[in-house]
């Protein structure tokens, strides 16, 4: 009896049905991430009396935007083929995650909003990070993630935090009533980046943890990957 390994081409074809479906997820995670970012281009391009250059200065203001704009660029990246290191796909789910978390539960419960704004922030906060997440438990390599890649994890968020503050001293609004330095003060804004980086920390260490135990899974010498 032959068996399927010795069957010409099929390694081949057993190579390329795994990548048609990672490039598959990446795709829909893509056009959500896009559309999501649409939707609030058109929301800010309003604001901005169609001053096109103006509302995408203004979306610069967001962790939220930029964060979606990464995951968008990303995984363009792998539904065109590309290759997606462990630490950068590490990196992205953990802004993403936290991009949510803060949303849902700091944010959301004091913004309400409705029709096609609705929409839209389902689109970013919640559709986008669970992409992202399913991407990345399908698709990603999760071997070699350690602690020490942190800092370089932290410098997205803390990139965006001095940017914030920047802006803020330059005379523009506070993006997020916990970055305000008018209202809160340096110490409350250090408070809140000191709560937001305890997060990220906590989360990083909750996915290398769980991204060691599916790499050991998916391992030839472990059990699960074992075929009769």
């Amino acid at each position: 009896m032959t068996l399927p390994s010795q069957v010409p081409g099929s390694q081949s074809l057993s190579r390329t049905v795994p990548e048609m479906r990672a490039r598959l997820i990446a795709t829909l995670g893509a056009v959500v991430a896009l559309a999501g970012l649409a939707g609030q281009f058109d929301i800010n391009l309003a604001r901005r009396e169609g001053d096109v250059l103006a509302a995408l200065w203004g979306m610069t203001r967001f962790f939220t935007n930029l964060t979606v704009a990464f995951a968008a660029g990303v995984l363009l990246w792998a539904a065109l083929g590309g290759r997606v290191r462990a630490r950068t796909g590490a990196g992205l789910v953990l802004s993403a995650l936290v991009m949510a978390l803060v949303y849902y539960l700091v944010l959301a419960p004091a913004w309400t909003p409705e029709g096609f704004r609705w929409w839209v922030a389902q689109a970013m906060h919640g559709a986008t990070p669970l992409a992202v997440a399913v991407w990345w438990l399908a698709c990603v390599p999760k071997a070699g993630l350690t602690m020490r890649m942190f800092p370089g994890w932290a410098a997205f968020p803390v990139g965006y935090l001095v940017m914030s503050l920047l802006r803020q001293a330059a005379g523009e609004r506070a993006p997020y009533p916990f970055l305000n330095l008018g209202e809160r003060g340096a110490f409350g804004v250090a408070v809140a980046a000191l709560a937001i980086t305890l997060v990220y920390l906590l989360l990083a260490a909750a996915l290398i943890a769980l991204a060691r135990r599916l790499d050991q899974s998916e391992s030839p010498g472990s059990s699960s990957s074992e075929r009769p």
